[in-house]
């Protein structure tokens, strides 16, 4: 299964649990600050229809992004609207001819067709976890999304990392169980990935799910995950905001 067929996995599956929302569920706070379900539905929703727009521009070797698209259909409508932004994905992301990795114009950027591919995975891995986490009190990322998003921590710390000001620590290494290391460093105002640990590194140690989910500022499975410090606990979001 790949990449994009895993993002539409995950979002069909959101799309379940939405159509079985009662009444008060909508309300229910999630665990991303200052969102309930019904603001995260319509997020989805609205980021589901710039996605397909932009796998449809894709297709036309069209390189302008998408523009917003808010969701402002009632509540009792957002399900069928969640349905409607699910269905135009599928069939863009779908349509697209692979070879040569051409270029999709996401709404933040022109990247390869394997980035956005990434990019659907990340954004519906999580958001149905986020889903099931504010709707069931508990929840876990699909393993093939762990396995994913740990492969790539290397590559994704870096672009989602604060732009200014130097870090509390120059050299963070994260440890998930039974992957290789990935040995993060502040130099020349950047984070890079490098070969080795500093020998002065702040350290997260845990499963591969525990990591990925403190990583990205998600709830953490309680006993999965070690950090050197309150300090790099509280401080590894501020490094890196991102998602």
């Amino acid at each position: 299964m790949d990449m994009s067929d895993i993002a539409l996995r995950e979002l069909g599956a959101m799309q379940e649990t939405v159509d079985s929302l009662g009444g008060s569920k909508w309300t229910a706070p999630t665990a991303l600050r200052g969102w309930t379900v019904e603001q995260l539905v319509r997020h989805v929703a609205e980021v589901a229809t710039r996605q397909g727009e932009a796998y449809q521009r894709a297709r036309l070797d069209v390189s302008e992004k998408p523009s917003d698209a808010p969701v402002g259909v009632s509540t009792e409508r957002l399900a069928a609207a969640l349905t409607i932004a699910s269905s135009f994905l599928a069939d863009a992301v779908q349509g697209v001819d692979r070879t040569g990795d051409p270029p999709v114009p996401m709404p933040f950027a022109l990247v390869p067709a394997s980035t956005a591919d990434f990019l659907l995975l990340f954004e519906y891995g999580f958001h149905r976890f986020d889903l099931e986490h504010a709707l069931e009190g508990s929840a876990h990322l699909s393993p093939d999304v762990v396995d994913t998003i740990t492969a790539l921590l290397g590559l994704t710390l870096p672009a989602i990392a604060a732009p200014d000001g130097r870090p509390p620590c120059a050299h963070i290494t994260i440890e998930p169980d039974n992957w290789p290391a990935t040995c993060l460093s502040w130099q020349d105002g950047v984070w890079t990935t490098t070969d080795q640990p500093g020998t002065d590194a702040w350290t997260v140690r845990g499963s591969a799910e525990a990591i990925a989910r403190f990583a990205f500022g998600r709830p953490t499975p309680d006993g999965e995950l070690a950090v050197d410090s309150g300090e790099m606990a509280s401080a590894f979001k501020t490094i890196f905001p991102g998602p």
